[in-house]
């Protein structure tokens, strides 16, 4: 007869290989996400078929499909076919991606159109902006519509002004510190931003605030052509989106969940990149300078990003935390979906539903507090001050 003892000798080395065979699997997805963004300095990994049903879910978890389609493309040109049923998937997605982004070009140029006639000056963050970055401008997930907007004539935002703008078309539009919603425009869901994003801390938040306030006129002018001849519209310079975009990934880490999405937009993000100088020291003003140096071991170790292209040095502690986040958490967090789909068929009553979010945000602040600690600290205060800036600010 076996003992127990044997089988539990017997079940570690198979636990082990199986647990490195997982290990060669994840491997080679992501050698294959560096030959899908860079083929000139990558080449495509040998892939068994399991590892093309592998890379399937990571790219559909990771909202990245549309990027790695671009490799797959490349390989089946050279005689290398993907399992069937993988592709039928894909490129069923892949016609949704396009067709999706096709529609936002026209919608976000409809809408600036719209509110630039109703005297406010505006420019689209992130979204349809991050695509023209991309070798296939139709290749990126898009999610909804996210617009900073202020009046023609101010050097701020009238908070006040832009809320009531809004509320006329959407008299339930949630208003909180940094944007409100706008509803649906042309079928996509929109967010107006009074301000472009915030840091919990109240020193760097105040700097930022101050920086966003001085980069606006030159965001608002910065106006591109959309594919298609549907028109241009603004958006935001390289240089204040490797700003912006650094505060919305450390946001993402610290909330929702960072993922391969919001960091291959930074990778374009960095290869646009011209003026790198001053883009450092105002890094280091903002208290930016941990996020950047996990993301720039995360740009350089899975994307393979090369070091001419870092601004600042990989911080490999960090870059390891946020991997780890990127690889468990993923795009906004499976977590955080949960929840919202729970509040959103009304199995969760509202307070259950806040409470439960607030109680995951202090348990990610507890986790995260020995690598971030300014913004984890400081965000329970954050949410305290915001709930009286919204019940004083909003009040009518």
């Amino acid at each position: 007869m076996t003992s127990k003892g044997d089988k539990q000798k017997t079940a570690q080395p198979e636990k082990e290989r199986f647990n490195k065979n997982v290990k060669a699997r994840v491997g080679r997805c992501f050698a294959f996400i560096r030959y899908a963004i860079n083929p000139i300095r990558f080449k495509a990994p040998e892939m068994e078929e399991y590892d093309w049903k592998l890379l399937y879910n990571l790219a559909f978890r990771q909202a990245i499909l549309g990027v790695v389609m671009e490799g797959v493309k490349r390989v089946k040109a050279n005689g290398i076919n993907p399992p069937e049923e993988v592709m039928k998937k894909w490129k069923s997605r892949m016609v949704g991606i396009e067709l999706n982004n096709i529609m936002m070009n026209k919608a976000v140029v409809r809408l600036l159109n719209q509110l630039e006639g109703d005297g406010f000056k505006c420019c689209i963050l992130k979204g349809q902006g991050n695509n023209l970055m991309y070798p296939n401008v139709y290749s990126r997930s898009s999610g909804d519509i996210d617009v900073w907007m202020i009046g023609a004539g101010e050097k701020k935002p009238d908070i006040r002004r832009i809320i009531d703008y809004v509320r006329l078309r959407n008299p339930k539009g949630r208003a909180v510190y940094h944007h409100i919603d706008y509803g649906h425009f042309d079928k996509v869901k929109v967010e107006v931003h009074y301000r472009p994003s915030f840091l919990n801390n109240p020193l760097y938040n105040y700097r930022l605030q101050k920086w966003f306030i001085q980069q606006a006129d030159t965001q608002f002018a910065h106006r591109v052509e959309l594919p298609g001849n549907v028109g241009t519209i603004s958006v935001p310079t390289p240089e204040f989106n490797a700003i912006h975009q650094l505060v919305h990934i450390s946001d993402h880490l610290l909330n929702d969940g960072v993922g391969l999405r919001h960091i291959i937009d930074y990778y374009y993000v960095m290869l646009s990149l011209k003026d790198r100088e001053n883009v450092v020291p105002t890094l280091r003003y903002l208290g930016l300078e941990k996020v950047a140096g996990a993301v720039m071991w995360v740009l350089s170790k899975m994307l393979g990003m090369e070091d001419k292209y870092l601004i600042v040095a990989p911080n490999e502690r960090l870059g390891r935390v946020m991997a780890n986040e990127i690889l468990h958490r993923g795009n906004f967090g499976q977590r955080a979906k949960v929840f919202y789909t729970m509040l959103y068929e009304k199995k969760m009553p509202l307070w259950q539903f806040n409470l439960k979010k607030n109680l995951q945000r202090l348990r990610i602040d507890w986790r995260m507090l020995r690598y971030f600690p300014s913004e984890c600290l400081c965000e329970p205060l954050f949410r305290i001050y915001h709930f009286f800036w919204r019940h004083i600010n909003l009040m009518r």
